[in-house]
């Protein structure tokens, strides 16, 4: 009796731990996702944007409003 619910435990153990483990790998990639794709995307600083090195394809509204007067 007492080996059948040592095993038992032995087993909520392992779920338990693996469970943690995959909550923190997820966890893990999930904000890696995030600072890459933070990477991808800069912030405009509000500098001058014609010196931006992203000048022609950002899409903040700060950046398209400038491009727009810029072109006429």
């Amino acid at each position: 009796m007492d080996n059948v619910n040592h095993a038992e435990t032995s087993q909520r153990r392992q779920w338990l731990a693996s469970c943690a483990r995959y909550t923190l790998l997820g966890g893990l990639a999930v904000m890696s996702g995030h600072l890459y794709l933070k990477s991808q995307r800069p912030e405009c600083r509000q500098t001058a944007c014609r010196q931006c090195a992203v000048w022609d394809s950002c899409r903040l509204p700060l950046a398209i409003e400038t491009r727009r007067k810029t072109q006429g």
